[in-house]
């Protein structure tokens, strides 16, 4: 049974917490590992998320990154993917086939938009109405207020909620820390800028997802992958902008994010995705799953 932070059920039992995670509410985060996280050697500075477990300074963490220097050349993409196990999230999706789609290829995160400026916004009710499977459910949001965020994380059965928006980490806070997945614009900082907003946010957020562009929105334009070479970041990481079968291989070749985050590369149109390009994707990523 789906464990649902919103709907006021008795949670399970906690996984316990990392010591530098401020926990709301005794929520205990859904996890889309279930099964067998397969080992890397990759190691944050400090901490753990509640999907990958425990960690510390030079701590082990099973967090699904590829172990060693990233390789240059996209023709070393399969042998060095092999090992470890990328997390999938496929985003604005708005009908009930491309969402059975996604559960049946193993997507670990499916997400619905609910900012109003986008064209692939769904409304709750909508969002409520479409099939649940394994995969997580992630509400995406940008300026939206903390009554609007909960009603409508309720009513469409969200696991997780992404901010696109300025929040601060006081607001993260107040939705629960475990459910965050906190987007920040490394083209507009500088690499201190980057690690001093991802320290700041790592004890209020589970995930961090590096989008181009700037705040508010993504921009399905592609990131310099090679300025992540030598992240160390304080929580997993996806990686987004315009990622699909044309670039995967070479994006992941470049960095060692824990998973991707695929939208417009995989549309025939705003909302619709095409079901070869997102068998082709997912594909792909299967070669880095054991």
């Amino acid at each position: 049974m789906r464990s649902d932070a919103f709907s006021g059920e008795a949670p399970p039992p906690r996984i316990p917490p990392a010591e530098d995670v401020v926990h709301t509410g005794g929520l205990r985060p859904p996890d889309p590992l279930a099964g067998g996280v397969a080992p890397c050697t990759r190691t944050f500075r400090k901490a753990s998320s509640p999907l990958f477990g425990e960690g510390g300074q030079g701590a082990t963490a099973p967090c699904g990154a590829r172990g060693g220097a990233p390789q240059k050349s996209a023709a070393n993409y399969e042998a060095v993917c092999k090992r470890p196990r990328l997390l999938s999230k496929v985003c604005g999706l708005t009908g009930e086939e491309d969402l059975l789609l996604c559960h049946e290829l193993g997507v670990d995160f499916t997400g619905f938009i609910f900012a109003p400026q986008s064209p692939r916004r769904i409304s709750p009710e909508a969002a409520a109405a479409l099939p649940k499977g394994r995969s997580k459910r992630v509400g995406v949001f940008a300026g939206a207020s903390l009554e609007e965020i909960h009603r409508t994380a309720k009513l469409a059965a969200l696991d997780y909620i992404q901010l696109h928006g300025g929040e601060s980490p006081v607001f993260c806070r107040s939705l629960g820390p475990e459910r965050i997945i906190k987007t920040v614009w490394p083209a507009t900082l500088s690499a201190a800028e980057l690690q001093k907003t991802l320290d700041r946010f790592a004890p209020v957020c589970a995930y961090f997802l590096f989008d181009a562009g700037k705040q508010g929105g993504g921009s399905g334009k592609a990131l310099d992958w090679a300025a992540f070479r030598s992240l160390e970041s304080p929580r997993p990481w996806l990686l987004a902008g315009g990622l699909g079968p044309q670039n995967l291989a070479a994006a992941l070749a470049a960095c060692a994010p824990q998973g991707v985050d695929m939208n417009s590369a995989l549309e025939s149109a705003p909302g619709r995705k095409n079901h070869d390009l997102l068998r082709q994707a997912i594909a792909i990523l299967d070669g880095c799953r054991p």
